[in-house]
């Protein structure tokens, strides 16, 4: 409890602390998570991406298909 208002841990969320925080833990490798507001709720986390990580919880590393140079010169 902070000057009149609730200072939430990461795990928490709300006014009253009394919710749980959907993107505790969520986003891996460094990705920001947002949550997501519908007209209903606002529970649905969703990640943003370091540049070499996809998916909705960027899990899964890209892989550059060039890196090897398959090509070559072309």
């Amino acid at each position: 409890f902070v000057n009149g208002t609730c200072s939430c841990s990461d795990r928490y969320r709300g006014k009253l602390c009394q919710l749980d925080n959907p993107c505790n833990d969520y986003c891996q490798n460094n990705g920001l998570c947002t949550v997501v507001c519908t007209d209903t709720s606002c529970d649905t986390p969703k990640c943003t991406c370091l540049n070499g990580y996809s998916d909705n919880q960027c899990s899964t590393v890209i892989t550059d298909a060039c890196q090897s140079n398959p090509c070559g010169a072309n």
